[in-house]
């Protein structure tokens, strides 16, 4: 008797009874997934599988079973399992089936015997959550308490169950492992509370954003219990990136809550839901020990904003706040004119200080004007944008120029090297107020915190590289800076 070693894959459904069962059967060594769709399964410890009125024997499942024409093949024994969502429970049985091919013509041949080993894991698709376990034989039934395997999530939805476009991932960058650092966003529209909702609106999202390589999050959390697999653990998502600016899309992993949270929370099982979901992935080493969670709204301009969740977000324990940087909408900045270079090698290791020889900005809008001036002014000397990557001015305030990624045009040699930073100003005499100073370390501290800074960088002043600025009264304040580039000791 041979038996190939490929057979197709088997999802038999109980559609009166709303369960799905996975079959798997073994050969020897050769370990093959059966196809074939079966409503209303029933087992029977004597004769086989029912399916409805009919005995299914093992032989009948796959097609590419080949049995010689002299073999008449006996099964000695499998072993089965149920395990259901239901009540919690998993139970173990075995039972003994005996078939037997003859043929035609009246030869029979020798009995060849194979031990063949079935698992069925009941997976309830609409009432509760996915649940996988491994092979187990036992000789009698038992009752046992559910445990979660190491490669899989109880309310996990993944894609082939939610119905997803496939797509070509070699085209998907990967994320570092292990994840580092997690977005938590919302994905806006309505609110979805059941699983047949969910999966409309999930689909939904996959096929109005055809503009993308594939839904924009790693993964999705409903209101229905359940979290949905977007683009995974591994592949970078295409959630949060800036005009012309900064992109965070390969810094982490984004996980959304499906509606709008900006008046009204997600409620406890969803905010348990996430701080599971995210536990079982540290502890499987996906996740790494010290990640951080940040909000989508810190990290680019979103009109709406999800002030409630964000609300129930900061009380996690990984959360990290980040100084407010005012993106390049909010302070209506026109297009670049040229397409940007991108750094070649990043995180980033220096950032290099000037000043704009210009008035102060007091107020925020003054600040904002002040930008649009930069801005007005680098056009008409023909650069392509406002030089600097990150300017500073008034209070304390920070405003994104070109971001993180792209090179700026603050210092000829330097600029494909380093973070171009201005500061609003002259400050020959008098240095920033301790706002702006304090915002300066904590927005490069926060890039640190994202990887779009090295752990060790250094800051250094124009005058460093014999350039104009920035001011010799705030050229002594950097000087005193742990992170300043000539002292050899670090923060």
């Amino acid at each position: 008797m041979s038996i190939s070693s490929t057979v197709d894959s088997l999802e038999a459904v109980d559609y009166i009874n709303r369960q799905y069962i996975d079959l798997a059967i073994k050969f020897g060594n050769n370990s093959n997934i059966l196809a074939e769709k079966i409503p209303n399964l029933q087992f029977d410890e004597s004769e086989g599988i029912h399916v409805g009125n009919v005995i299914y024997n093992i032989h009948h499942h796959s097609k590419k079973t080949d049995l010689t024409d002299s073999t008449t093949a006996s099964i000695n024994s499998f072993n089965f399992k149920v395990k259901s969502t239901f009540g919690r429970f998993e139970k173990y049985g075995r039972c003994k089936i005996y078939w037997s091919l003859v043929l035609i013509i009246a030869i029979i041949c020798t009995t060849a015997s194979v031990s063949v080993s079935v698992y069925f894991a009941l997976r309830d698709k609409l009432d509760t959550t996915t649940v996988r376990s491994n092979e187990t034989t036992v000789t009698e039934f038992t009752t046992l308490k559910t445990t979660t395997e190491p490669y899989d999530f109880d309310a996990l939805i993944t894609r082939e169950e939610w119905g997803a476009i496939n797509i070509n991932l070699s085209i998907i960058p990967k994320l570092g492992m292990p994840i580092k650092r997690i977005i938590i966003a919302q994905t806006l529209g309505q609110f979805c509370t059941n699983k047949t909702n969910c999966i409309s609106t999930v689909k939904s999202m996959q096929t109005q954003n055809s503009n993308l390589d594939d839904i924009p999050y790693n993964y999705l959390i409903g209101g229905d219990g359940r979290i949905y697999e977007g683009r995974g653990i591994e592949y970078q998502g295409q959630h949060t990136a800036n005009l012309d600016a900064t992109e965070y899309n390969s810094i982490g992993i984004c996980i959304a809550f499906i509606g709008n949270y900006q008046a009204i929370a997600p409620d406890s099982s969803q905010i348990s839901l996430l701080a599971e979901f995210v536990d079982f992935y540290k502890k499987k080493g996906s996740i790494a020990e010290d990640y951080i969670i940040v909000l989508q709204d810190d990290l680019k301009y979103n009109p709406i904003k999800a002030y409630a969740l964000n609300t129930e977000i900061e009380k996690f324990d990984h959360f990290r706040p980040l100084y407010k940087i005012y993106r390049r909408e909010e302070w209506n900045a026109q297009s670049r004119k040229d397409p940007p270079n991108i750094f070649e090698t990043r995180p980033m290791n220096w950032v290099v200080i000037g000043h704009t020889a210009s008035s102060l900005c007091s107020s925020l809008e003054v600040c904002k004007t002040s930008g649009r001036n930069l801005q007005k002014t680098s056009f008409n000397n023909t650069w392509s944008d406002i030089l600097y990557n990150v300017f500073f001015g008034g209070d304390g305030y920070a405003f994104e120029g070109r971001g993180f990624d792209y090179w700026g045009s603050h210092h000829i040699g330097l600029n494909s090297l380093s973070i171009g930073v201005g500061v609003i100003g002259t400050f020959d005499n008098v240095p920033p107020n301790q706002a702006i100073l304090n915002a300066i370390i904590k927005v490069f501290d926060d890039a640190m915190a994202l990887g779009k800074l090295s752990q060790d960088y250094k800051i250094f002043g124009r005058s460093d590289f014999r350039g104009p600025g920035p001011g010799t009264a705030f050229m002594n304040v950097i000087k005193e800076w742990c992170r300043y580039g000539n002292k050899t000791n670090s923060c």
